[in-house]
């Protein structure tokens, strides 16, 4: 747990999360990208899924999900609450995430941005641009990876934590088959090789 000032990294416990799920997560993600939560709850009695707040004054302002495999992890969700927008919370949040997760001797940090090239029209490109932007500010590599998960196209980018044994397209290739049932690959879950 660490502190800064008036605000507290700290892991969510179960409840926590599935508040969040049913309160935010619908407004924060489209339908697409929600996984049910039963889904999350598996993920979570197998010991790959945690989450962390970011709290302001006790209340949870930013919050990210997280799919762990190995030494990598996946930053399945992530979102800063619509009034606490602005303020540089999603950067300061980021950089706490990232020394925890140094501390917990994670190695990279995956994450997966919607495909501007796939926009349905400019303002959703532009708003995806800006997502990519974001992290790369705070020190994410856009990769030459890409994948397509239940018909939303994504690029991966990454952030290195500390040296990693194993390629990025290895370890996401880990934790998709940790996340999805084999039926799905091929169809609903497509990582192609560089």
């Amino acid at each position: 747990m660490f502190w800064a000032e008036d605000t507290m990294l700290k892991e969510l416990s179960r409840e926590e999360m599935r508040r969040l799920y049913d309160e935010r997560m619908q407004e924060d993600f489209p339908p697409a990208e929600l996984k049910p939560w039963k889904r999350i709850e598996e993920m979570l009695s197998g010991g790959i899924y945690f989450a962390y707040g970011f709290c302001e004054e006790e209340r949870i302002t930013a919050y990210a999900f997280f799919v762990v495999q190995g030494a990598s992890v996946l930053l399945d969700y992530y979102a800063v609450s619509r009034e606490a927008r602005g303020r540089g919370i999603g950067s300061r949040f980021l950089r706490l995430l990232k020394e925890e997760l140094r501390q917990k001797d994670i190695c990279r940090m995956i994450v997966e941005v919607e495909n501007p090239d796939f926009a349905k029209s400019e303002a959703e490109r532009e708003e995806r641009r800006r997502r990519i932007w974001f992290y790369e500010k705070n020190g994410l590599i856009l990769t030459e990876f890409c994948s397509c998960l239940f018909g939303v196209e994504y690029r991966i980018m990454h952030f290195p934590l500390q040296e990693a044994a194993g390629g990025i397209w290895m370890a996401l290739n880990r934790i998709y088959h940790a996340m999805f049932d084999k039926k799905y690959f091929g169809k609903e879950v497509m990582l192609p090789m560089p």
